[in-house]
């Protein structure tokens, strides 16, 4: 393929790996709710909806507030913590969710993206007096608001996830309840892409300690049953290569981050062998301070490991963008032509 047809085919962008409550930046969601909501700041500095009216004045007041939270330098430890519970209350609310996919969707524009996998865990959205939505109500509210993604050209599908510091019988019970909703909604199965089991990569479980968890899914489920892509860890640890491992044999032809693989050649050929692809988030990867080396990327690529890029949890991470990763990467030794072909991968990789 010439290198001009490459390019053109890479405007057709798509992020397999990014979380849902951290897709819209910062800016973006702020800006709107400003505008259109009423809203107020906790004292643990949560934003809510608030039923009265707040004047010119206090919204410019708030507007600063908010901003001076996901704006002052944190630990990185803490971005998660601190811009997470910023938000919470309002993507996470029920009533605000075809608002925040309309959102997603003016992301998604703005950085020509046409297609998103996000990472979920499901259950996890609520109604105003705090009662939890179910699964099977959040998978069919997902299924309804297709159209909004389709009416822009774009569209979405969901990697459906659960902590890694969970036990067995609970993911075992939520994959179950997952599997039994698609099986009853047969139309549900077309936005489900796969399952993963994330989360703390140093003290949660590794995950090995799921093994007949997932054999059993595996066995009862048989073809009913989704692939798994794996949160594999992006630590330079015997842990999270033990990761790459599991992924390896239980997973799908995708596993998340495993960059650390580099350490072990008997690892980089089980993926050149598979022909998994690596989604990476150069970006998050570093402001975590996960990256030991900033060419472990090109490093990888050298090797001839297939990888994709992805943004991870944007507003988490100083509202990076996938433009902002590309920027990373050409610095690091990538040429324009070859992350265009980390595009390619990641359209045939869908």
């Amino acid at each position: 393929m010439s290198k001009s047809a490459l390019r053109n085919r890479s405007a057709q962008k798509s992020i397999l790996h990014c979380h849902y409550s951290g897709i819209v930046r910062n800016s973006t969601l702020l800006d709107y709710l400003i505008r259109k909501e009423n809203i107020n700041l906790s004292n643990r500095n949560s934003v809510y909806f608030s039923s009265g009216e707040i004047s010119d004045d206090e919204r410019k007041e708030l507007r600063r507030k908010i901003e001076n939270i996901y704006t002052r330098k944190k630990k990185n430890d803490d971005m998660f913590r601190i811009v997470g519970n910023l938000w919470y209350y309002i993507i996470k609310n029920i009533e605000f969710f075809k608002k925040y996919n309309k959102l997603i969707i003016k992301e998604m524009e703005y950085q020509d993206v046409n297609y998103i996998e996000f990472r979920i865990k499901l259950g996890s959205h609520f109604y105003r007096r705090g009662k939890r939505v179910s699964i099977e109500k959040e998978l069919l509210a997902f299924n309804e608001i297709r159209h909004l993604y389709a009416q822009k050209n774009v569209s979405f599908k969901m990697i459906c996830q659960i902590s890694k510091s969970s036990n067995k019988e609970d993911v075992f019970g939520y994959f179950s309840e997952i599997l039994r909703v698609s099986k009853k909604y047969p139309e549900i199965n077309e936005i489900i892409s796969g399952f993963d089991i994330t989360g703390d990569e140093v003290n949660g479980n590794p995950l090995s300690f799921y093994k007949e968890v997932i054999e059993r899914l595996m066995s009862e489920h048989g073809k009913d049953m989704k692939p798994f892509f794996f949160h594999a860890g992006e630590c330079d640890s015997k842990k999270c290569r033990d990761n790459v491992k599991f992924a390896l044999r239980y997973g799908g032809n995708r596993i998340a981050h495993g960059i650390y693989s580099i350490g072990d050649p008997r690892l980089i050929n089980q993926l050149l062998k598979k022909k998994v692809l690596l989604e990476i988030a150069p970006l998050s990867n570093f402001y975590l301070g996960n990256l030991k080396d900033p060419n472990i990327f090109h490093k990888l690529y050298k090797h001839g490991v297939k990888m994709c890029i992805n943004t991870d949890d944007p507003n988490k991470l100083n509202d990076s963008s996938l433009a902002e990763n590309e920027e990373f990467m050409l610095r690091h030794g990538f040429t324009r032509e070859q992350l265009d072909e980390m595009y390619l991968n990641a359209l045939k990789y869908i």
